[in-house]
């Protein structure tokens, strides 16, 4: 009989999304495409609940790709946003994305626009 955990690690590669929720547990499974009450949610409960069981998975995990795209070769981006958050324990919406070199380009001249357009007045 095989590992459960490495079943259930087998099952959650296949989805790129699912090893962001186990990886990145702070961001709300809504951004990852998610419904509350989704399998996503049951995984995250058990992610939350069993630390052991989450470091097993993180190690049996492949790294994710792009967040984007799923391309490979992704590395934290710095978010361009400013939103007001505390550390309380809940949802960093200023969290690093983890962006490949096409999508980090892409990222990064929409925001230097956004915040040009808000520097200059027009929003």
């Amino acid at each position: 009989m095989t590992d459960p955990v490495a079943r259930l690690a087998e099952r959650l590669a296949t989805v790129p999304a699912l090893v962001y929720a186990v990886l990145y547990g702070d961001r709300p499974l809504t951004l990852l495409g998610f419904e509350y009450g989704s399998v996503a949610e049951r995984v995250r409960e058990l992610v939350v609940a069993h630390p052991d069981v989450a470091a097993r998975l993180r190690a049996a995990l492949p790294e994710p790709g792009c967040e984007r795209c799923g391309a490979s070769g992704a590395h934290p981006t710095a978010v361009r946003t400013a939103y007001a958050w505390t550390d309380d324990g809940g949802f960093n919406p200023n969290h690093p994305m983890h962006l490949c070199p096409p999508c980090t380009e892409e990222f990064d001249e929409y925001w230097t626009g956004m915040w040009a357009d808000y520097y200059s007045g027009l929003m």
